[in-house]
């Protein structure tokens, strides 16, 4: 199922108002994004670090026109927008789970890699005694955006925990990384030894469209986090986040060290320039710091790249409790709103 009207109206309303005031290819005289006004965070700043309803960005498909997000509520359904034509589908694991067993949250998503329209959904669900198990759900889009689940895949023993959809991969043989430097063949339900480029520490790391270079963080024997790229220690900012790719498999977004409102967005424009010298300290590009910015916060566990120069986030300015999803450039311009109604 998919909502076309609602969010197609809402852009349209979005761009009218950018048309009345002169903000979108109108005159050179009127700035595109005005510089926004004190950011006034009100006395009681622990009530707006986390809006208790809003949208969340969990995924985006490498080519970046997919973006998976989840509302932040009990039980809520994965949606799935296309960036492009703003249609929207919906994936509810409910119906697939054993009765007695509801689901207790998206834990995350992970695209294929060779089809933009398929991806594989991780789920915990819980039974009537508070039990969690895991589930994961291979789905896939057809025409309208309807879902069709492929697979079901259910917990067993073992460490099948779901890393990373492998660059390998083709129709009839998906490949998956799975913790325990094993890998996992869908298709055939199989667990087979993983292939070398893929083994050792971080297990956690997150690879570029292609699987070309990877980022991760490790912490040493004093417990200081340390950066990983493709495998070299990179010189970054103590307490930087977790990181995304764009589609071009070179750009690197991050969210930088700091505590709540005070996170800021790292862009690295090409990690080729970092890996010529990692032994410098890594300069970015681009640094947004968005309640200086825009007087706004964001609460996504990582932002995601929507093409190689644009992302997606979670924003909300101070004083409201629902945050929606946008869309913004790397130089820091808030570029349109993606969703709108919870």
């Amino acid at each position: 199922m998919w909502s076309h009207s609602r969010y197609l109206s809402g852009s349209i309303v979005w761009m009218l108002l950018l048309l009345l005031s002169g903000g979108w290819g109108g005159c050179q005289d009127v700035p595109v994004q005005p510089s926004p006004p004190p950011c006034e965070w009100g006395y009681d700043e622990i009530r707006i670090i986390r809006p208790p309803s809003g949208h969340i960005v969990i995924g985006a498909s490498p080519d970046g026109v997919m973006v998976a997000y989840w509302s932040v509520r009990e039980d809520s359904p994965l949606r799935i927008m296309n960036v492009v034509t703003y249609e929207v589908s919906e994936f509810g694991a409910r119906p697939y789970l054993p009765q007695g067993e509801s689901s207790a949250g998206i834990e995350g998503v992970i695209w294929c890699p060779y089809d933009h329209r398929r991806l594989m959904v991780l789920v915990k669900s819980m039974d009537q005694e508070g039990r969690f198990r895991d589930y994961a759900f291979v789905i896939a889009f057809s025409g309208g955006m309807a879902v069709r689940v492929e697979k079901v895949i259910p917990e067993s023993p073992g460490d099948r925990v779901f890393l990373h959809w492998m660059a390998t991969s083709r129709p009839g043989a998906d490949y998956f990384v799975l913790s325990g430097e094993r890998m996992y063949w869908l298709q055939k339900d199989t667990i087979l030894p993983l292939p070398e480029k893929y083994r050792g520490k971080p297990q956690r790391r997150v690879w570029s469209p292609g699987d070309q270079h990877w980022f991760g963080v490790v912490e040493d024997e004093n417990g200081q986090r340390r950066f990983l790229l493709d495998g070299v220690e990179i010189r970054l900012p103590r307490g930087t986040g977790r990181a995304s790719w764009a589609p071009n498999g070179r750009s690197l977004l991050m969210w930088g060290p700091g505590l709540n409102r005070e996170r800021k967005i790292i862009i690295i424009k090409d990690v080729n320039r970092v890996l010529a010298n990692p032994s410098t300290k890594v300069e970015p590009d681009y640094v947004i710091d968005p309640a200086e910015q825009w007087c706004m916060y964001s609460m996504d566990p990582v932002p995601r790249f929507t093409s190689d120069t644009t992302f997606a986030v979670s924003l909300f300015p101070p004083g409201f409790f629902t945050c929606y999803i946008y869309e913004v450039s790397v130089e820091g311009r808030i570029l349109r709103q993606l969703t709108f109604e919870l």
